[in-house]
């Protein structure tokens, strides 16, 4: 009788949810050094928006910390997480790079 393999567990089979694909990629981002924070947000003054994109790459995964702060509470955590990620944007806009404090604690 032939041997037969064995299929792969279900739990490694599963498809993934849009929720869990974006948190997968959103943590394959480099965090930024408080130099890069303060370079890139000079160059988002000066309107560069790759600097943007770049800043809010790297702070994705600090609104999803905070998200999860709040989940439980009457709305599910992709809602949350688009409003933060909303609140990002303009925070990114907004950050002083001479306050001498981290873009996190903005």
């Amino acid at each position: 009788m032939p041997q037969t393999t064995t299929s792969p567990s279900r739990a490694a089979s599963r498809v993934q949810t849009p929720l869990e694909t974006y948190l997968r990629e959103i943590n394959e981002t480099a965090l930024l050094t408080a130099d890069e924070e303060k370079s890139l947000s000079r160059a988002i003054s000066a309107g560069d928006a790759a600097a943007r994109d770049r800043m809010v790459r790297a702070n994705l995964r600090l609104v999803v910390n905070i998200a999860r702060g709040y989940s439980g509470k009457g709305l599910p955590l992709q809602d949350l997480i688009e409003e933060g990620n909303l609140g990002l944007l303009r925070a990114v806009e907004g950050f002083d790079p001479d306050m001498n404090t981290r873009f996190s604690t903005y």
